[in-house]
């Protein structure tokens, strides 16, 4: 007995987690172009007139003549950039572990025999890249405290403008689509044990 509903919804999955790893992977390869250029050019690679700095919710655009240590700069910039590419990197790679866990999905196999080790390669992957962020943005933080000093970010005549920027995350909706998913992988496992206890 094959279950159409979870046979069609892990073939449109497997479409946009198709389309979303192309994507990702072109990003993280233009951000590794991007960082050797930086490497290479300094500062010709970027606007060092109108300079703005984010902290957290709040956007500082500096004054025109300010002037930021270009190495710490460089150096700031090429990190963001291989981190970009690093997490473009390990989202591809659990992308390409949800592609197998929904490979049998599509043949209507929901509990085939390789689905939990891509499930435990997939946890492991956002474990380890969720620390590895986080240590990144520290280091990143530290060395743009070093380009510009802090304490004088807040001097009346080297901030032009404070914008205020809220950001919204829209996660929940992908978490939406994989609790969704796995009702009906639920959905036919209960239907599978109905039918094994109806035999007995």
């Amino acid at each position: 007995m094959k279950n159409q509903k979870l046979i069609k919804t892990a073939e449109n999955l497997d479409t946009l987690v198709k389309v979303c790893r192309g994507i990702l992977s072109a990003v993280g390869i233009v951000c590794l172009v991007f960082a050797v250029l930086v490497l290479i050019l300094g500062s010709k690679m970027y606007d060092t007139v109108n300079f703005s700095i984010d902290l957290d919710y709040l956007k500082l655009h500096l004054a025109e003549g300010i002037q930021l240590e270009e190495g710490p700069l460089n150096l700031y910039l090429i990190l963001s950039l291989l981190v970009v590419f690093g997490l473009t990197m390990a989202v591809c790679y659990g992308l390409k572990q949800c592609r197998n866990i929904l490979a049998p999905m599509k043949e209507g196999r929901p509990f085939a025999e390789n689905v939990p080790a891509c499930l435990k390669k997939l946890a492991l992957t956002v474990l380890i890249g969720g620390a590895v962020m986080e240590l990144c943005g520290i280091a990143e933080r530290m060395i743009l405290a070093h380009a510009c000093s802090v304490e004088q970010l807040f001097h009346p005549d080297r901030v032009v403008l404070v914008e205020e920027a809220y950001t919204v995350d829209f996660s929940f909706i992908l978490v939406f689509c994989i609790i969704q998913f796995l009702s009906y992988i639920f959905t036919y496992g209960q239907e599978l044990q109905k039918e094994s206890d109806e035999t007995l």
